[in-house]
């Protein structure tokens, strides 16, 4: 199974991918469920469960059950490619430059970076997004006063994510489990 996105939930956590996975608290499937389009990106809010597929269209709200309860379709210029959360609000980019933000997951707000900062930056195609303990970072060219991120090729390592003692790690290789010193 192909997992490039998950977030920690009560007992483990949940994958998406070319499927939506149950995992363990030790990173073990436990329940998998086939999807007709593969999600390239995931996000808890609220208790519910945010993805952007690889068609880019919409938002899915995700019930933890695995059911997709809405599909939201903001008017945009590019396609959706991730989605994150903060706790306090829920961010989404795309590859034409846009910034999307929601408090509910209904709601989305748009700013057109690449209109907004015309001349100030080149044009942006937005890939990532992170978000955690009410702040968000969009990866931006290198200059003076922003941060410079450290990049890893596509086939090596899709996402890493966080709980208090654990972390998990998805990639090319499927799933590993650390333990925080």
């Amino acid at each position: 199974d192909w997992f490039p996105a998950a977030v920690p939930v009560p007992g483990g956590f949940v994958a998406v991918g070319d499927c939506i996975a149950m995992l363990d608290d030790e990173g073990v499937v436990v329940q998998a469920a086939r999807l007709d389009v593969p999600m390239v990106s995931l996000a808890a809010h609220d208790g519910w469960l945010y993805a952007v597929d690889t068609l880019g269209k919409e938002i899915l709200m995700i019930h933890e059950s695995g059911v997709i309860v809405a599909r939201i379709e903001p008017p945009l210029k590019g396609y959706l490619r991730a989605v994150a959360s903060d706790g306090k609000m829920l961010w989404a980019v795309t590859d034409a430059g846009e910034i999307l933000s929601s408090q509910n997951g209904f709601v989305w707000k748009t700013i057109d970076f690449n209109t907004k900062y015309a001349g100030f930056y080149p044009e942006m195609d937005f890939r990532a997004v992170a978000a955690g303990s009410g702040g968000v970072m969009f990866s931006l060219p290198s200059c003076s006063h922003c941060n410079n991120l450290e990049r890893y090729a596509d086939d090596v390592l899709y996402s890493r994510v966080s709980t208090e003692d654990k972390v998990l790690l998805l990639g090319s290789d499927g799933c590993k489990l650390l333990e925080k010193p």
